[in-house]
């Protein structure tokens, strides 16, 4: 609803490059950031949260590039603009789908085994069904931009539009879209680290021989398995879904590609993408590896990990914390990241610093909200008539202005 709103508002309100650059700014920063907290947590739901962060900002820089690009009288730069406004639409529908899918697969684990961390919910795969572990492993790579899926197409529009930025004949618009271009990069690379963690840990990671709490999930089965295949048919089929959202025009054929299959991202052509061509290429490719895999399989022998001949204990596994322990360490400073012992282990902790300032505006919001009920939920019939009556007058004033 955010993005619909901002796409709405945009073209009605007058053209400021100054705040469409603290758009594209802001966006970037919190792309990069979310991606950043995503790689230091261990919390099932905290890691997707995040992720939510870092493709949000990615939107929001979509649509403040559409803003700019909108503004100038440019052949070259109307076809960015429609560019950027459909990388911001396809990402969201992407975040819907993949963020949809990964939070139902993940709760479907955290729920079935009863836990609340990364570590806690490894094996998913074997432990609580090879359906929420492909839920995982296919939302994650969304988010990550693997191909052919549809987060890959998405984050390539939005890095394709940020390198376009020499076209804008502003000086500082082109350097702080190369600032955005760099923050919304690592952020992308950022958010591939975690969701490598999560697949590893989760969906792919050694269960231990525990056992799952019996779940009904017979709807949720089908529910997650329709999520998987919109997702890839989705990233497939991205030329229907351009069409479909009233961009026919960036579609076009090239080097033996029919169109519409082809996405271009700038006129003159700068960068092109073959979403379905690229699965079928990817298809082909893998027929060979697939048929070694199932023709060698019954060859392949499982052994427990080599200790010395001491058996592991729990703590002796690689923990998703030690991940990314050497980032979180390079990044002390940022991270606060402060080492916890006790008698028997120790652990890294990590805080997001953003998270004071908000605390704190939340107890200052808490603390107005309360003096100013004191004031105005006092049992008086007159003193409720009377806020009613000026916030009235307020919003009739306000609404008569834009208007």
């Amino acid at each position: 609803m955010g993005v619909y709103g901002l796409e709405r508002i945009i073209p009605l309100i007058p053209k400021n490059e100054t705040w469409n650059i603290v758009l594209i700014l802001l966006g970037a920063f919190s792309a990069f950031w979310g991606g950043l907290q995503a790689v230091g947590v261990n919390k099932v739901r905290l890691l997707p949260a995040y992720s939510t962060i870092e493709n949000n900002g990615m939107i929001l820089t979509a649509i403040g590039f559409y803003a700019i690009a909108d503004g100038i009288t440019d052949p070259s730069l109307h076809y960015l603009s429609l560019f950027a406004q459909a990388a911001s639409l396809v990402l969201a529908l992407s975040h819907t789908l993949a963020k949809t899918l990964l939070f139902m697969s993940l709760g479907h684990a955290k729920e079935a085994y009863n836990v609340h961390t990364i570590d806690e919910a490894r094996g998913v795969w074997s432990g609580v069904g090879k359906i929420p572990a492909l839920g995982i492993l296919i939302s994650a790579l969304s988010f990550s931009a693997f191909p052919p899926l549809i987060g890959y197409a998405g984050e390539w529009m939005v890095l394709e539009t940020l390198f376009q930025s020499y076209r804008f004949p502003s000086a500082a618009t082109e350097f702080f879209a190369a600032i955005a271009g760099v923050l919304t990069a690592l952020a992308i690379g950022l958010i591939g680290f975690a969701m490598v963690k999560l697949i590893g840990y989760t969906a792919l990671g050694y269960d231990h021989g525990r056992k799952s709490r019996p779940i009904a999930n017979r709807l949720l089965h089908f529910t997650e398995i329709s999520m998987e295949v919109l997702i890839v048919l989705c990233g497939i089929g991205l030329p229907a879904i351009i069409i479909w959202l009233g961009y026919p025009s960036l579609l076009m054929g090239l080097l033996g590609v029919p169109a519409p299959l082809v996405l271009a991202s700038g006129s003159p052509v700068f960068g092109v993408i073959a979403p379905t061509f690229i699965a079928l290429i990817m298809a082909v490719l893998l027929i060979v590896p697939i048929w070694i895999f199932f023709k060698n399989r019954k060859k392949v022998r499982r052994v427990h990990s080599w200790n010395g001949g001491v058996p592991l204990e729990e703590q002796d596994f690689f923990s998703a914390s030690a991940y990314s322990q050497i980032l979180e360490h390079i990044l002390r400073r940022i991270f606060h990241t402060r080492e916890v012992r006790s008698e028997t282990r120790g652990s890294i902790e990590v805080e997001d610093i953003l998270i004071r300032p908000a605390m704190f505006l939340t107890r200052l919001v808490q603390k107005v909200g309360e003096g100013e009920a004191l004031v105005l939920m006092n049992g008086k019939i007159s003193a409720y008539v009377t806020y009613i009556l000026v916030l009235f007058i307020l919003v009739f004033v306000i609404g008569m202005i834009v208007i």
